[in-house]
């Protein structure tokens, strides 16, 4: 599952004064480096743990329901996953079905409802799911 980011984060996990102070560097001139190396960084360390180190929204699309989500539902990544945003069913017309109703959020994972089912996948649609990590 590949995300597209909704919402960018608000800032990094550090900032940059705290950065400045640690590196005992007192003038501005390298303000850019800094703030630089510090998106850098956490990019890498969220891409190599699974993990979001600030809160943003992203948007994931589906093509096939996968086979996990009616045992014991589909890990979101990257977690923590804080909240589910919206599952919409997108025909392949581009006509819109909001099916959130259907799921819930259960550590981490996108589990159907009981009593609910599974919305059917149009040829030529799809789903997206957009929730809120970090």
């Amino acid at each position: 599952m590949k995300a597209t980011v909704l919402t960018p984060p608000d800032g990094e996990p550090v900032s940059l004064s705290a950065v400045k102070d640690y590196l005992r560097i007192g003038h501005e001139g390298e303000d850019a480096l800094v703030a630089s190396l510090i998106g850098s960084a956490r990019a890498r360390l969220e891409a190599e743990l699974g993990i979001a180190l600030v809160t943003r929204t992203l948007l994931v699309t589906l093509d096939k329901w996968p086979s996990a989500l009616m045992k014991r539902g589909v890990r979101l990544e990257p977690g923590p996953v804080r909240e589910l945003v919206s599952v919409d069913s997108v025909g392949g017309d581009g006509a819109r079905e909001d099916v959130t109703s259907r799921f819930v959020l259960s550590g981490g994972r996108l589990c159907l409802r009981p009593w609910s089912f599974l919305p059917a996948i149009e040829a030529g649609g799809h789903i997206e799911v957009s929730f809120v990590t970090g």
